[in-house]
């Protein structure tokens, strides 16, 4: 998985309050008639995914992160080739059925919504869902094909991720384990950069505004 653990001990200081993390989705500030969106998610861990829609492509960052009194300094790295289309892989089990896991290489933590069909030509067998903790566990006959539709819910329509693929039924039982990032084919991967930008952030810390080209621009969270 993609994941970097980073220690962070620096301290952000606005309207008195020590602030040295950010956690959760925050998305830019922007006028209603804008046709560009910008949001950060950060993580736990101390990494982040930047990702950024306009009219002419959509575009996506991953990295580490980290805050000193003044400044946040986002480190990007390359996006693995792997990462950046869907990538089925499969072992023959010993069990009665086969188990399908779908898992998003660039936000190992975020869990995908996961609905399937078994189908046999054009006619719909069986509809389902994944079990809570993202598991799809199945059986085909021998014409039947299940196809997998995955997708994270709380995303608006401009950063729907989105994967969808189909799995043909096998003489015996497998485990498949897919990665999917869910973005669009076009989107543009952000490669290995570092930028640092002057930070204040608000005492509850869902909130905060960095400063580009001498203008402040506001954050607000979104999502945990």
């Amino acid at each position: 998985m993609i994941r970097l653990a980073f220690i962070i001990n620096a301290f952000i200081c606005f309207n008195s309050v020590a602030q040295n993390q950010l956690i959760g989705v925050f998305e830019e500030e922007r006028a209603p008639i804008a046709e560009s969106e910008l949001r950060y998610r950060f993580f736990e861990d101390g990494t982040f995914v930047y990702q950024y829609w306009d009219d002419v492509g959509d575009y996506f960052g991953f990295g580490s992160y980290d805050l000193d009194s003044h400044y946040i300094n986002f480190n990007y790295i390359d996006i693995p080739e792997f990462a950046k289309s869907i990538k089925i892989i499969s072992a023959e089990n010993n069990d009665t059925c086969s188990m399908l896991h779908v898992l998003n290489p660039l936000m190992p933590g975020v869990l995908w919504n996961v609905s399937y069909q078994i189908t046999n030509k054009d006619s719909i067998i069986k509809t389902g869902k994944a079990d809570e903790l993202g598991f799809v566990y199945f059986n085909l006959d021998s014409n039947q094909n299940i196809t997998v539709y995955a997708h994270f819910e709380n995303n608006p329509a401009s950063f729907a991720s989105y994967a969808q693929f189909s799995i043909k039924a096998s003489d015996q039982p497998k485990d498949f384990v897919v990665y999917a990032n869910g973005l669009m084919k076009s989107t543009s991967f952000i490669q290995h950069k570092i930028e640092s930008y002057p930070i204040k952030i608000n005492r509850k810390g869902d909130t905060f505004k960095i400063k580009i080209n001498e203008e402040w621009t506001w954050y607000n969270q979104i999502d945990i």
